[in-house]
């Protein structure tokens, strides 16, 4: 009993500073008309999102259908942006759709009024089961990338693939999250999430990138800039080279005079590890020899350097909470209803590196072995996996450490 007030202690502290995450395991556009598209419905879909690089203002949206072979079908309907660059419709079709963008916007390194020509637009590739009634999908360079990584044909498998990959390598959900309009009100507005803060940053770097373009041509900077990007992603892996040039252009946005966002610093954003994988990391307890059962356990991780785990940034805290679905129970975790999980991170801080800090307890016992998970950022070039434990134990019921038991992770 005691163990379980020092624990609910613990955890109820996580939880006074927001730090606790929990977890077990009106519509526009003109029908075109012409032939009936594979896939076209009497039930309306309705279509929305945001058409970005920076957003395009009063640009033109045209939505198509795929065709079972991956083809490109027939154009079900074109609309154009508000000042936001925010777009809507309604479409007779359930099925994969290939989403085209192009017009003018504001460059959000240069200032200048740049443009996005039709005969070079935007795209962006979904897919979607019978059913879904309502797709939103943001367009912009990131989901250009992926289209064209996706390939020629534009498969199911292939769209998904590309889609996940992109928003692993920018640490965004390129497709559902959309990009803001680059301005103060909207970035210190409360109804902004820190991830479609990020995107928009994301978009800002590049834009940094494309300026130190030679051509001469403004708007021929971006597509020199996107080819160079796409060229540099082979299977599933992004160059060290391009993304280092990423990142580099982000800090250099981030100290610009044209960074009006209020986010100075890398490292109090998800975005320190642009261009290299998520990786899996178990966590285990480790005895010499049988197994025991515990009523609890608390643990601190210290990530390998470069390493990351996405959070929350939006309180200003340190340490933070965790977005969810980046740390979670596993293996041996019991999922009773009074089984307590918290969890908090502290990013990097110049030579010191980050560190996850873990705490667990049930009312039914816990057998050694793995009991978390983290997804965490890696950086293009991984670090040795030197993940070490402090501040850890193990307790019995009685609230007593538990000798002889050691913390181990492993890397999928």
């Amino acid at each position: 009993m005691k163990m379980r007030i020092l624990l609910c202690s613990f955890i109820s502290a996580l939880v006074a500073f927001g730090l606790v995450s929990c977890g077990f395991g009106g519509f526009s556009g003109s029908d075109t008309g012409g032939a009936t598209p594979a896939g076209s419905s009497p039930v309306e879909t309705a279509v929305s999102g945001t058409a970005a690089k920076g957003v395009l203002r009063k640009g033109t949206v045209q939505i198509y259908a795929v065709n079972s072979d991956g083809s490109v079908g027939n154009l079900l309907q074109t609309t154009t942006t508000d000042a936001g660059g925010h777009y809507s419709v309604k479409i007779h079709y359930r099925g994969t759709l290939l989403v085209k963008a192009f017009g003018e916007y504001l460059d959000e390194a240069t200032g200048q009024i740049l443009t996005i020509p039709a005969s070079k637009p935007l795209r962006a590739a979904v897919t979607a089961a019978p059913e879904t009634a309502m797709l939103t999908i943001a367009v912009t360079p990131l989901t250009e990338l992926a289209v064209r990584q996706a390939g020629n044909l534009l498969t199911e498998t292939s769209i998904n693939a590309a889609n996940t990959l992109l928003s692993d390598l920018f640490k965004v959900d390129i497709i559902n999250t959309q990009p803001l309009e680059f301005t103060a009100t909207t970035f210190d507005s409360a109804y902004s999430t820190q991830e479609e803060k990020e995107y928009t940053l994301v978009l800002a770097a590049i834009s940094q990138l494309a300026s130190k373009d030679a051509d001469s041509d403004s708007d021929a900077k971006l597509q020199n800039t996107l080819n160079s990007i796409s060229k540099d992603i082979t299977g599933g892996i992004m160059s060290a080279q391009t993304a280092g040039s990423i990142m580099a252009a982000l800090v250099e946005f981030l100290g610009s005079v044209n960074n009006i966002s209020g986010i100075n610093d890398v490292n109090q954003t998800n975005l320190c590890n642009l261009g290299g994988s998520v990786r899996v990391v178990r966590l285990s307890t480790v005895v010499s020899a049988g197994v025991i059962s515990m009523k609890g356990l608390n643990a601190t991780v210290n990530l390998p350097a470069g390493v990351t785990l996405r959070a929350d940034f939006t309180t200003g805290k340190t340490p933070t909470t965790p977005i969810g679905g980046f740390v979670m129970t596993s293996g041996v975790t019991p999922t009773t209803q009074n089984t307590l999980f918290g969890s908090s991170y502290t990013p990097p801080d110049g030579t010191k590196p980050a560190a996850v800090t873990i705490a667990l307890s049930s009312d039914v016992p816990i057998l050694t072995g793995e009991f978390a998970l983290l997804r965490c950022d890696f950086p293009v070039v991984p670090p040795q996996p030197d993940f070490t434990f402090s501040n850890f134990a193990v307790f019995n019921d009685n609230g007593a450490e538990i000798p002889g038991v050691s913390f181990s992770a492993s890397v999928d």
